[in-house]
């Protein structure tokens, strides 16, 4: 399963819905029997990461969409989330 284009207004960020939002998702793909979830988010986007790694997705790839934005250093980062009580 994938989770895609998750986002939270920024006066709303902060108050734990980005967590709720992403538990629900988790939840939705136990239930449906789904044994991953991945995603990708933008190597700048710090505090995605650091909410994706806090609930226990991994790093599992990296990729650049373009040569310049290579040059910028500006990648898109491949997390994974292995689900324990899929069936």
């Amino acid at each position: 399963l994938q989770l895609f284009r998750l986002s939270v207004s920024s006066q709303h960020r902060g108050q734990g819905i980005a967590k709720a939002l992403t538990r629900t998702v988790l939840q939705f793909a136990r239930d449906q029997g789904y044994s991953d979830v991945v995603l990708e988010t933008g190597s700048v986007q710090h505090s995605a990461q650091a909410l994706y790694q806090a609930m226990g997705f991994q790093k599992t790839g990296q990729y650049f969409v373009s040569i310049s934005k290579k040059l910028m250093g500006l990648s898109i980062l491949q997390f994974s989330y292995s689900l324990p009580f899929a069936s």
